[in-house]
């Protein structure tokens, strides 16, 4: 619920399509995450938004060590 909530506190990101995680030995929690952002958004937000989507997470959920993020455009109009 953090992870998905810290996706969706950004304007940009529709919505969360695929969430799964792995824990990787007792102290390491490795993330795989599709979004659906606004397909109005270029290639630099996309890169920015990534990046701080991933600070945001690591800060609410710190046990997590890698972080995989996919990001798909809306296919909804007059997003």
């Amino acid at each position: 619920k953090q992870i998905r909530d810290a996706a969706l506190e950004f304007k940009q990101v529709k919505s969360v399509l695929e969430l799964a995680t792995m824990y990787l030995g007792s102290q390491k929690l490795l993330l795989h995450l599709d979004i659906e952002v606004s397909h109005s958004t270029t290639a630099q937000e996309l890169g920015e938004l990534v990046e701080v989507l991933k600070e945001r997470i690591k800060e609410k959920v710190p046990i997590i060590s890698t972080i995989q993020i996919e990001a798909a455009p809306s296919s909804a109009p007059g997003w």
